[in-house]
């Protein structure tokens, strides 16, 4: 009796573990395309572009301040935009591929962006 209480404890903190890293991976299905690119301006309507990054899911990254931008993933899902570095302070979302080129992020918001974290569609 004492071994399958053992063993019974043993499977569901491997389970629990298993479930833990399986959500930090983000899934199996996150697979992002070499075409896949998000590029950052620092004018208004996409002009002085200064930085294109591929997007990684689920995670921060810290672009510096920007004023428009191109998010272009073929998957979809959601790009969180903060105010700060290291995705922090006020964020606004913005969903792909219905709103991913956010044209003045001053008129628009009041403020610059200047961390992002992309969320891919389920």
């Amino acid at each position: 009796m004492n071994t399958f209480i053992s063993l019974k404890s043993i499977l569901a903190s491997f389970l629990v573990i298993a479930t833990v890293v399986y959500g930090q991976c983000g899934g199996s299905n996150t697979s992002i395309t070499s075409d896949d690119k998000f590029k950052f301006f620092k004018e208004p309507f996409y002009k002085e572009l200064f930085k294109v990054v591929n997007p990684s899911p689920y995670k921060c990254v810290t672009v510096g301040k920007f004023a428009s931008a191109s998010f272009k993933v073929s998957r979809g899902g959601v790009v969180t935009m903060y105010e700060h570095s290291g995705c922090s302070g006020v964020s606004k979302d913005r969903v792909i591929p219905q709103s991913s080129q956010p044209g003045h992020n001053i008129k628009d918001y009041g403020i610059l962006f200047r961390s992002i974290r992309y969320t891919p569609s389920p």
